[in-house]
């Protein structure tokens, strides 16, 4: 295997409460030409990282098929910035003692959200408004997930060029949150980074990362065990 990478970024990361902190991510992608290995039969081949969140790596990767064909996906390693994680020569991560539960319940919910993500996929009237993840499985003492490849930048890339424009993305955006909405489910998490454009088009975007994505009747209850929290404080 090719030897990793190491990058040292001063990364502008989003916490839960919205709030952008800077810095030092010294996370070790893999390397261009790592290979992962899902099971004895697949194995995908890193081309390149693509971007990194608070909690995963993504890279572009690239895998054969039974007929010999070469396909390019996406790959999503479950990595968290602040757990203190290391990469071993082999490509696993390592974790130390005191971080072990912390980065397991950070690969559950690695986990849950993928479930998510696939039982969304499968609901007609959001296919098409929901990034295509299509594979999950273990490797290098972590979970990665596997998302069929799509042009385009997130929102956080892109600078509307005018107004009109600014207005026909967030129609678009404003349709899709509706559709979520009755399925019965909430995406907390809206923001430019988690919104994927297509380039051939402004009035259609697809919506990705699914770690905050609940439904509104779980929702409605936490918010009822929060107020009546805050009555008895009172």
């Amino acid at each position: 295997m090719a030897g990793m990478e190491v990058y040292h970024k001063k990364t502008e990361l989003q916490p839960g409460n919205g709030r952008k902190m800077h810095m030092i991510d010294d996370r070790k992608a893999l390397a261009k030409g790592a290979v992962v290995a899902s099971g004895e039969h697949t194995q995908y081949t890193v081309v390149e990282e693509v971007g990194r969140g608070a909690s995963c790596i993504v890279y572009s990767a690239a895998y054969e098929d039974t007929a010999g064909h070469r396909h390019l996906v996406r790959l999503k390693e479950c990595y968290p910035y602040h757990l203190n994680i290391g990469r071993k020569p082999d490509g696993g991560l390592e974790v130390s003692p005191a971080f072990e539960e912390s980065f397991a319940d950070a690969r559950k919910k690695f986990e849950r959200a993928y479930g998510k993500n696939v039982a969304l996929k499968n609901t007609l009237g959001l296919i098409n408004s929901t990034m295509d993840a299509v594979d999950l499985f273990a490797c290098n003492h972590t979970w990665y997930s596997v998302i069929s490849c799509v042009e385009g930048k997130d929102y956080r890339s892109v600078t509307d060029e005018n107004l009109q424009s600014l207005f026909v993305r967030m129609l678009a955006l404003a349709r899709i949150i509706k559709k979520y909405h009755d399925h019965g489910v909430l995406h907390l998490d809206i923001k430019p980074e988690n919104i994927f454009l297509i380039p051939e088009t402004k009035e259609h975007m697809v919506l990705f990362d699914f770690d905050s994505l609940v439904e509104k009747a779980e929702h409605h209850m936490l918010l009822c065990l929060r107020n009546q929290k805050d009555i008895f404080r009172l």
